[in-house]
């Protein structure tokens, strides 16, 4: 009788440990956001005048304050570089203050595009 509770108590705790370390081995490959998280970072995005595009959005979650992203905007090639740098970079601390999410934002040039 020992015997078949000391094994049902291994089986316990190697359960319980196996649920914990995927719980924090998620957290440390970093987790996929929410959508409604994708979808107010890409409507932050846009609603910036310059902005015609986006797209390659990717956000990682690493922890409560740890989230971290990337993103190609598109803006017309007719802008010069530091007005360009300049509004991807107010988006960019805009993104960080509104949502916690620390955004890296590339730029690509396009030539003349008529919004519809």
């Amino acid at each position: 009788m020992d015997g078949f509770v000391g094994v049902l108590v291994s089986l316990i705790i190697i359960y319980t440990g196996f649920n914990i370390s995927k719980d924090t081995v998620n957290i440390l490959l970093g987790q996929s956001p929410s959508e409604e998280t994708v979808e107010k970072v890409c409507s932050f995005i846009q609603k910036n005048e310059y902005i015609i595009g986006i797209h390659d959005l990717r956000i990682h979650d690493y922890g409560p304050g740890r989230s971290i992203g990337s993103v190609h905007v598109e803006l017309l090639d007719s802008l010069e570089l530091v007005h360009a740098h300049s509004i991807v970079d107010k988006i960019e601390k805009d993104i960080m203050s509104q949502t916690g999410i620390d955004i890296v934002i590339h730029v690509d040039p396009v030539g003349k595009v008529s919004k519809i």
